[in-house]
């Protein structure tokens, strides 16, 4: 309404998809749509009909902000409240407790990765986001091998944890509530530890990230490389550097943002 009214060009972009992808035209209101993954951008150009069909979406991912890698008194101040020494493997699942079945996926495989990668740590870093989340933590606590998974609820310092870990490890199947690549594995990308992602739905979109299918043997392959081939890690981390800089660079994002705002006034014009 407010768009018609004012007469103004308008650039929509979607932050977060939908529950439902049914009936959008109650939800896109933009001259220029942005989904921040191609298949975000496919569930609505499936179901739009008629004139809305017409619509013009582009796919501009969220930017990976611009942080440093952590300073070394930060890292060695997360492996002492940690516990762990330098060399020691530790998976991390930064993620929901909740939609998505990805902590409980890492929960069950953890006994097999403390097997494949010996001595190995898993550990879930999650917020309470509503009220059941530590009723969820419970529940995976009590399903997980103590021995090897710990949950953390709001850990001080996620930069500093995310350059301690091995790799991040993040099955998500359900991305319902965030946004399409959630920024916590771009930081990770930043950072340059590798990062597993699932290889559907908007995380297929992930550059840089080591993408695999949901069989979990896939998963627990990958981790023990990562875990014990310098070589393989080392493409791992390179791969994220070129994708940050090719696809997830604040500068690259805004100048695809200030694409669509030119071209809109061009029309207007």
């Amino acid at each position: 309404m407010l768009r018609r009214i004012r007469r103004v060009p308008t650039v929509q972009t979607i932050a977060s998809p939908p529950r439902s992808f049914q009936d959008p035209e109650k939800l896109l209101f933009g001259d220029a749509v942005v989904a921040q993954s191609e298949w975000t951008r496919a569930q609505f150009e499936a179901t739009l009909v008629g004139g809305e069909s017409q619509k013009r979406f582009f796919v501009i991912p969220p930017p990976a902000p611009n942080i440093g890698v952590p300073a070394e008194d930060r890292v060695v101040r997360e492996r002492a409240r940690l516990g762990i020494s330098e060399g020691d493997a530790l998976f991390l699942y930064p993620g929901d407790l909740e939609v998505s079945a990805g902590a409980a996926h890492v929960v069950e495989w953890a006994t097999s990765i403390r097997k494949r990668v010996p001595g190995a740590r898993v550990l879930l870093a999650y917020r309470n986001k509503t009220a059941n989340a530590e009723e969820s933590a419970r529940r995976l606590r009590e399903s997980a091998d103590p021995n090897v998974v710990e949950l953390q609820c709001d850990v001080p310092d996620i930069h500093a944890l995310l350059k301690v870990a091995t790799a991040v490890v993040f099955p998500v199947d359900d991305l319902y509530g965030k946004v399409d690549l959630p920024i916590v594995l771009l930081e990770a990308l930043r950072i340059g530890t590798p990062v597993l992602a699932l290889d559907e739905g908007p995380l297929s979109s992930l550059e840089g990230a080591v993408r695999l299918s949901n069989e979990p043997g896939q998963w627990l392959d990958a981790i023990a490389q990562i875990a014990s081939d310098g070589e393989f890690r080392a493409r791992c981390v390179a791969d994220e550097k070129r994708a940050v800089e090719e696809h997830f660079s604040p500068a690259r994002i805004a100048r695809k943002y200030e694409a669509i705002y030119e071209d809109l006034l061009r029309a207007r014009s």
